[in-house]
């Protein structure tokens, strides 16, 4: 909604008269109103504000249990993953070197394939371990509270939905890896 304030200022800035009219009458504009008036954000939040927000809103520390929650099943998943590419590369490619991935550049495409292959499922598993401490879920649940999107469905539904695109394309690079092994 505008105010009558707004109306003033888009009035001010009519620029269809006089040039120097329409420049004087912006100028004294300006100097009448408080500088946090006049000036209004046109542009959405970047995404360094929203993390800002969002980190002004976690404030809990179940938010902490997160990290492990994490970390635990995305390095789980990594090295099984890895374990089965190693197979692969081993049975088509004897003659390289292995320490669980080859020793090429294909061994690096694996690997990175794999993290990104693994990092949306492992936070949506993280959600649901934590959450499933009845103590953490109200919190969290109460730190949603309010905000549109941030609620245990919503989060894991956008997870999932970016799993629907990094996990294969996690695992195209990874079988990229073996092949150029």
């Amino acid at each position: 909604m505008f105010s009558h304030q707004d109306r003033s200022w888009t009035d001010a800035c009519d620029v269809s008269a006089e040039p120097q009219a329409a420049t004087d009458r912006v100028l004294a504009t300006l100097a009448l109103r408080p500088l946090s008036l006049a000036v209004r954000a046109t542009s959405p939040m970047s995404y360094f504000d929203e993390a800002r927000a969002r980190a002004k809103r976690r404030r809990s520390p179940w938010n902490l249990l997160l990290i492990p929650a994490f970390f635990a099943p995305w390095a789980l998943l990594w090295y099984a993953s890895a374990r089965v590419l190693r197979g692969v590369a081993r049975h088509s490619h004897p003659e390289l070197n292995f320490v669980l991935l080859p020793d090429s550049a294909g061994g690096i495409l694996m690997a990175i394939g794999l993290l990104f292959a693994w990092f949306p499922i492992a936070m949506v598993v993280a959600n649901l371990l934590v959450t499933a401490i009845p103590t953490a879920r109200r919190a969290l649940d109460n730190e949603a509270r309010g905000v549109p999107g941030t609620d245990l469905v919503s989060a894991n539904r956008g997870l999932l939905k970016a799993a629907a695109f990094m996990t294969p394309a996690g695992w195209l690079i990874a079988v990229v890896g073996v092949v150029v092994s």
